[in-house]
């Protein structure tokens, strides 16, 4: 199944070499990179710094939040030694939703996308960018690519009379049928897009 997961952004001052070593990885995938992922590392911020994602053991609500999963979840571990394993953990379940952070189905974790959606949306977007949802690409490329998620399916919907729906946090059921159904699919993924995009980070599709 396919999922976008945002990749991490170039720190300012960095975008040419970030954008070097992405290259350089891309073009010799056999190789090992290490030394190149240290420095991308050192480089760049991940886009959980971006979001400024609560962590336990660094901030109170999230510490709070693993407390009460290991009211539940903790089958007998002390609590002492949950905390331990569980320390800077980041916690997206407790970011406010929006464009970059996706309800319910449309998601299969912590700030993805489920991009497999659209491939029963290849009416609405064509051949072509449905087959580029499967690429890596960088924020400048992302930025257009959402872009042109967005205005297919503006321009589906204006042709068969289907009324534009408004932006998230409202959640609704992808897995439904209809071509209504795909637009708001379709919108909601340019949404993903664009809002990575102008962060500045890249795109990594996993299967």
């Amino acid at each position: 199944m396919l999922v976008w997961l945002p990749g991490n952004a170039p720190k300012p001052g960095f975008e040419e070499q970030f954008t070097r070593i992405i290259e350089l990885t891309q073009a010799n995938p056999e190789r090992d990179h290490t030394l190149l992922w240290n420095r991308f590392e050192e480089v760049s911020i991940s886009p959980f710094e971006t979001l400024a994602v609560p962590r336990v053991g660094f901030d109170e609500r999230a510490t709070a939040w693993a407390i009460a999963q290991h009211a539940t979840l903790g089958d007998g571990v002390p609590l002492e030694e949950w905390l331990i394993e569980h320390a800077g953990h980041f916690v997206c379940e407790l970011l406010p939703p929006c464009d970059g952070v996706p309800l319910g189905a449309l998601t299969s974790g912590p700030l993805s996308f489920r991009a497999a959606l659209l491939t029963g949306c290849e009416e609405i977007i064509g051949a072509d960018r449905l087959a580029a949802a499967v690429t890596p690409q960088l924020a400048p490329q992302l930025l257009v690519y959402g872009v042109g998620l967005r205005n297919a399916a503006i321009e589906f919907a204006e042709r068969l009379g289907i009324p534009i729906p408004p932006p998230p946090p409202a959640e609704f059921d992808p897995n439904v049928d209809d071509s209504p159904t795909k637009v708001r699919i379709v919108l909601a993924a340019a949404r993903w897009c664009t809002f990575w995009a102008d962060r500045g980070h890249m795109v990594c599709p996993e299967f």
